[in-house]
Parts: structure tokens; C-alpha cells; sequence
């Protein structure tokens, strides 16, 4: 009697077992859809930038069948390859489905960096500002990776330690100032004439100016 309570026993076990692994096989493993969303990403990137991803999970009642083909991931219409965004995958078999799963995407540049307090006309020196790694999904384009062509510009408002340096906060400083003195000078024919003469107009640097000859 113990003996066939024994095999009784070990018969249900085996069952389970076996109905287990068929209902684990029913439905697609949100696994499986993480790790094509992981490859599209890293095949999609540009392999010479830094940049780190994170697959929101899904939600665990979702059911989906098992896909007979391999997973297609794609960038729905609309989205991009940066941020907060969403990749497609999509199973194209007999029972077709297609899901949207959220990705953030997040690049990082060394990029220049307000390194101490700058003040409204200031001019820009190379001690005031430094590089630093930073995530540059929400800049759009609004930074600089090389600021060298930029000392000496004129600072036009003012900026906090730690601000993303951009373009627009400079201006080319003004060479000239209305009303001061400035040599003229003409040249033709092996001749060369310098005379002096006045401003009329602020001038930076490359603009052309207005000048009077103070002696004719």
C-alpha cells in the first residue's frame, strides 16, 4: 500500500512538471523582447559615441503568443534615437502582434563646462571654463566640445558655476568704439598712405565701419 502511494505521488509530480514547462512555452518572454530591443539599440548607435540605455519592464500580465520567427525591432514614426523614446518589436508569423517598448537613451560628451562665476562683459579666459563629461540628450545642440575659438569673446549675461557654456551666450568683443582715432590706410602701386581718422560706428571685429578722414 505505501509503495503504490509512493508511484501515486511521484505520477503527480511528473504531471506538474510537465504542465509547467507547457504553459511556460504558451507565451513569448518579455526576456526575449528586452534583449531584441538591447541589440537594435547597440546595432543602431554610433559605436565611436558613449552612450548607456535602460528598457522600461513590462507589464508583467502582459500574454503574448510565442513568436515562430526571430523578433523585428524598429524605431516607431516619430521617435528618435535619444531620451525618452520607445522601439518597436513585432512578431510576423501566423499570429502576428507588435508592442512598444520605452527606452531611454542617454548620450554623453565631454563638453564645455562655466568652471567659475562669469559677469556681464566679461571676456572669456581659458581658466574659466573646462571640460566635463555630461549627458546631452536634453541639449539638443546647445553646447560646445571645443571653446578655444571663443576666448576673448565678450561673456553677454551672466553665468553660474557649472553652466553649460554655449555659443549664444557669446559675442565677438567690440574693436572699436564710436568717436575714437584709427589710422587709414591705402595702398596701391608700390605707394602706401596712412592717415588718421575717426569712427563713426562701434566696430567688432571682420565688420566694416564708417570712418571720417579728420584731414580732408
Amino acid at each position: 500500500m505505501v509503495l503504490k502511494i509512493r508511484i501515486y505521488l511521484y505520477t503527480i509530480v511528473i504531471c506538474f512538471l510537465l504542465t509547467h514547462s507547457v504553459l511556460a512555452e504558451e507565451h513569448q518572454s518579455h526576456e526575449s523582447i528586452y534583449l531584441a530591443v538591447e541589440q537594435f539599440v547597440l546595432a543602431e548607435s554610433d559605436h565611436s559615441q558613449d552612450m548607456e540605455s535602460s528598457i522600461n519592464k513590462l507589464d508583467a500580465r502582459l500574454k503574448l503568443h510565442p513568436c515562430n520567427n526571430s523578433l523585428r525591432a524598429f524605431w516607431p514614426p516619430g521617435s528618435r534615437a535619444r531620451g525618452s523614446t520607445s522601439v518597436g518589436v513585432a512578431c510576423e508569423d501566423e499570429k502576428p502582434w507588435k508592442i512598444y517598448v520605452p527606452v531611454k537613451i542617454t548620450e554623453f560628451r565631454e563638453i564645455a563646462i562655466v568652471r567659475r562665476p562669469l559677469l556681464r562683459d566679461d571676456l572669456l579666459k581659458e581658466d574659466d571654463i573646462e571640460m566635463q563629461r555630461r549627458d546631452i540628450s536634453r541639449l539638443g545642440r546647445r553646447f560646445l566640445t571645443d571653446y578655444s575659438e571663443f576666448i576673448g569673446y565678450r561673456v553677454r549675461q551672466a553665468a553660474s558655476v557649472g553652466k553649460v557654456l554655449q555659443a549664444n551666450m557669446l559675442s565677438v568683443p567690440e574693436l572699436v568704439k564710436r568717436g575714437e582715432k584709427v589710422t587709414l590706410l591705402a595702398s596701391g602701386g608700390g605707394i602706401e598712405i596712412r592717415m588718421q581718422g575717426e569712427a563713426l560706428s562701434n566696430g567688432e571685429k571682420g565688420a566694416v565701419i564708417q570712418v571720417r578722414n579728420v584731414n580732408s
